[in-house]
């Protein structure tokens, strides 16, 4: 059901926002997890920002495009490795970010989408108990993600075509007004040149008297 519901979003909107907000919804409602959240990385500032998520607290502090700081160790290590990353207890970390996310959650999954061989971001999942994430819901999650990352690509694409061809319009456009112009101007060229020439005889006859 969720793998069709992303098609159909895809299909029917190409928009990277609408695909990501179907992914957090879908998996949310699929995974039976506790909230879901999609964050994306940002290699030219290496940083990480939340761009969909749902089931999702609002007294944590992370509405949608805030930059996660401190930065989420366990996306960066998905990202880094490739790997998913599985906290079965967050009570156990140190970490500042999972002890906020504590408040809502006991257990997290955390899988890296890839896209083109560079790690996109992660898709984050969190359970009210660590019995909840058995191998099957990692393999889901997997799953997810790698056809996520396939219809995040098409949507991209799509994007990049689009403004593509727009640039081109413009560049038509902006061809035609000046050939327009060059017309205008060989006409008004044209126009004086007869001017002039039918104003010969009266300037020759005006001159000899």
């Amino acid at each position: 059901a969720l793998l069709s519901e992303l098609a159909r979003t895809v299909n029917a909107t190409l928009d990277e926002g609408a695909v990501l907000r179907a992914i957090a919804e879908q998996v949310h409602a699929t995974a039976l997890c506790r909230w879901c959240s999609v964050v994306q990385y940002e290699p030219e500032t290496d940083s990480y920002r939340s761009v969909a998520h749902d089931g999702v607290d609002e007294s944590l502090g992370y509405p949608l495009g805030t930059v996660l700081e401190p930065k989420p160790a366990l996306s960066a290590a998905a990202i880094a490795t490739f790997q998913t990353q599985i906290i079965p207890d967050i009570s156990a970390t140190n970490s500042p970010h999972l002890v906020r996310l504590a408040a809502t959650a006991n257990a997290l999954v955390i899988v890296p989408v890839i896209i083109d061989g560079a790690g996109w971001g992660t898709i984050v999942t969190a359970y009210d108990a660590s019995a909840e994430v058995t191998a099957d819901t990692v393999a889901f999650l997997q799953t997810i993600a790698a056809h996520a990352a396939v219809a995040i690509r098409n949507a991209r694409t799509y994007r990049e075509l689009r403004e593509a061809h727009l640039a081109l319009r413009q560049t038509e456009e902006s061809v035609i007004q000046q050939e327009r112009l060059h017309a205008l101007g060989q006409m008004a060229t044209g126009i004086a040149a007869d001017q002039n020439q039918s104003l010969s005889p009266i300037t020759r006859l005006v001159e000899t008297q």
